[in-house]
């Protein structure tokens, strides 16, 4: 069924489905009927494609260039939102197209034709192309629809339209190399002892003035500092050993720490770190060499992060510390035994009276 709506339709479906869907999986937008709908009714005036063959991978995201051409006789003016296409979708068993998370850009009304805004323009001469176009989707999403058949949709305003047209690629594979993360991941290891030294425990900004760790806890106003102010981080350094047998490269340039049982957080950290360790190439320690967070390092816990994760006096926190084994793609994580910190002052600064 042909509609000059297809694209609003599309869009208002998915607002009123739930979003957060999108996070569990490919997303429901419309019926397979409109897959060959656009609001020209000519299906190959404009021809989207994806250069699978260009695709790449790095740090745990896949981008697919796409390119755009006028396949048509007549000069064409195309509108649309941003450089990433509206998304990748598939067809499922019952027939139903289902985006792969979300739409990027292109809600109704974030570009009327022949306005400023955001939008970019182009204008196509016939059987020209531009290769400006591209989706980013992590490798996650993607392994989700390793080996099924997706294809590109974009959505973009034409000179002379009524109304907005729906674009759809050629369905196509995803490289299974595209979908294959390119690190060996040893998980949690012993290779490390992740020591932290509690009695150097330092606080920034805030209340606390920029100053030696002595000066600062000979001032005074050291104890008042703690009980009635705040602070925006309190570094923490670490000494970590090479326990193990071999050499190893270790990443201590930014300690990731977080309270014991957030496995969410742990979890999210480790996805992000994988692809560090992987690049990583120093410092490495031999057998029975040791190196400290401080000072090239950076070992501290923004506390009004902390609070927000819902510390408490008394939690445990553990530091997270990796590597890699060197000449290969072999990486891993080691961690510290559970310690508790001293008392905290707050992680941000009171609020004036009056606006409370």
């Amino acid at each position: 069924m042909k509609t000059k709506y297809t694209a609003i339709a599309l869009f208002l479906l998915y607002i009123t489905s739930n979003c957060g869907l999108a996070q569990s999986g490919v997303l429901a937008v419309n019926s397979p009927s409109q897959v060959n709908s656009d609001s020209t009714g000519d299906l190959n005036r404009l021809v989207l494609t994806a250069e699978v063959e260009k695709a790449s991978q790095e740090d745990g995201y896949v981008t697919i260039p796409f390119t755009l051409k006028n396949n048509s006789d007549e000069e064409v003016s195309i509108e649309f939102v941003g450089k990433q296409i509206d998304g990748l979708a598939v067809v499922d068993q019952t027939g139903k197209i289902r985006f792969i998370q979300n739409l990027h850009n292109s809600l109704p009304g974030n570009f009327i034709f022949g306005t400023s805004g955001s939008s970019s323009r182009i204008t196509l001469k016939p059987g020209e192309t531009t290769a400006k176009l591209y989706s980013k989707y992590s490798l996650e999403v993607l392994q989700d629809v390793a080996g099924r058949k997706v294809f590109g949709v974009l959505i973009v305003g034409i000179s002379g339209a009524d109304g907005p047209t729906t674009l759809y690629s050629t369905p196509f594979l995803i490289p299974p190399a595209l979908t294959t993360p390119p690190y060996n991941d040893l998980g949690a290891q012993n290779f490390l002892s992740v020591t932290p030294d509690l009695t150097q425990v330092y606080f920034s900004g805030g209340s606390f003035p920029l100053t030696t760790l002595e000066s600062q806890r000979a001032n005074p106003n050291y104890a008042d500092w703690i009980k009635n102010g705040w602070a925006w981080s309190v570094s923490i350094p670490l000494t970590v050993s090479n326990t193990s047998s071999q050499d190893v490269v270790v990443v201590i340039n930014d300690v990731d720490f977080y309270i014991a049982g957030d496995e969410s957080f742990k979890q999210e950290r480790m996805q992000y770190r994988r692809w560090e360790y992987l690049k990583a190439s120093t410092p490495i320690l031999k057998p029975g060499d040791s190196i400290s967070s401080e000072p090239t390092g950076r070992s501290y816990i923004t506390l009004s992060w902390l609070y927000r994760r819902g510390y408490k006096p008394g939690d445990k926190i553990i530091a997270m510390v990796g590597g890699r084994i060197p000449g290969t793609n072999k990486i891993f994580d080691c961690y510290s035994a559970p310690f508790e910190l001293p008392p905290l002052p707050k992680g941000q600064p009171p609020i004036p009276a009056g606006k409370q």
